[in-house]
């Protein structure tokens, strides 16, 4: 610290004393100094023009601070509650706001997973029982059976993979009872 004060040029005759106003000055002013200190302090500050010159320096400079502050402001308690009760509308406003937009959230998704489904449903089963159109029908009742018997179908696999289709066959007629697949194995030549 010395070095710092020797190389900027702050360096006095009797340093000493000098120092002990500078880095006393904000425990002088506020009385925190003992007895014995403050009369140091003070028999140094009135024997020293210099310091007398830097703490009236202090002085100005707390002054010019404390000028370009802001007045405080002082509220009546009606206005304090008036902004409380401003304050407290705004949040309430605002959480409100948060969980309507978490609902319209909700309800947009759980709609469009509802319309999907009813899509996809209406897809899969609701559009056998459309009408079928004049030509269809007419072909459809030439080419079937009149009987309620079993129709029988034959499907050819090859050998190797025959007993994947078997497997196929066997699920398909545990579900329509009204055809029988049979699964034959095609020879090499064909």
């Amino acid at each position: 610290m010395r070095m710092l004060r020797d190389w900027i040029g702050l360096r006095r005759s009797d340093s000493s004393g000098h120092d002990v106003v500078r880095e006393r000055y904000d425990a002088f002013n506020d009385g925190a100094l003992s007895v014995s200190e403050t009369a140091v302090y003070n028999t140094h500050l009135h024997s020293c023009a210099e310091c007398q010159e830097w703490v009236a320096q202090q002085r100005r400079l707390i002054a010019n601070l404390r000028a370009d502050m802001p007045p405080t402001h002082h509220l009546q308690a009606a206005d304090a509650v008036q902004i409380q009760r401003a304050i407290y509308k705004q949040i309430k406003r605002t959480i409100f706001m948060q969980n309507i937009k978490l609902s319209l959230r909700t309800i947009t998704a759980v709609a469009a997973v509802i319309i999907v489904a009813g899509v996809v449903l209406w897809w899969q089963f609701g559009r056998s029982d459309q009408p079928a159109s004049p030509a269809e029908t007419e072909i459809t009742a030439t080419t079937l059976p009149e009987t309620d018997s079993v129709i029988p179908l034959t499907f050819a696999a090859p050998a190797a993979q025959r007993s994947r289709y078997e497997l196929i066959a066997a699920l398909f007629n545990s579900l329509n009872p009204d055809v029988v697949v049979q699964v034959v194995s095609l020879s090499p030549e064909s």
